[in-house]
């Protein structure tokens, strides 16, 4: 790994080595799983976000916990531990910070979204292949 590359997975919110670790190596198999989050995030989001607009707070759980696996199968764990958290507050009782939560999640993905595409692009995972 270069300098370069070593700098931009310290400042990625995706664990580059946890991420190709995972994949044992294959860093194709970890482009795969950032199409596939890429892909279902922002949907498994905008359901989780109408559920919680509706006040049908069951009806979040399911996207919610999904994205949170998701999130975890490309190492993106601040994110993960962000959705796990509204996960919770959905499952709960005490629901008053879920929308706040979501906000968060919203902001989380976006920035994942980015290291994801640059990590899928010609720079990226695969240049060296």
């Amino acid at each position: 790994m270069s300098p370069n590359e070593s700098t931009a997975v310290l400042q990625s919110h995706i664990d580059v080595s946890s991420l190709v670790d995972r994949c044992m190596g294959d860093r194709g198999l970890a482009v795969q799983l950032l199409k596939l989050f890429l892909r279902d995030a922002p949907i498994l989001l905008r359901m989780a976000k109408a559920a919680v607009e509706a006040s049908d707070y069951p009806a979040a759980v399911k996207p919610l916990h999904t994205l949170k696996g998701l999130s975890g199968n490309i190492s993106a764990l601040p994110l993960r531990e962000t959705v796990y958290a509204a996960e919770m507050l959905a499952r709960g009782s005490d629901r008053t910070g879920l929308p706040a939560a979501i906000e968060v999640i919203a902001t989380q993905l976006k920035q994942v979204s980015e290291d994801a595409e640059a990590l899928i692009g010609p720079n990226g995972l695969t240049a060296d292949e």
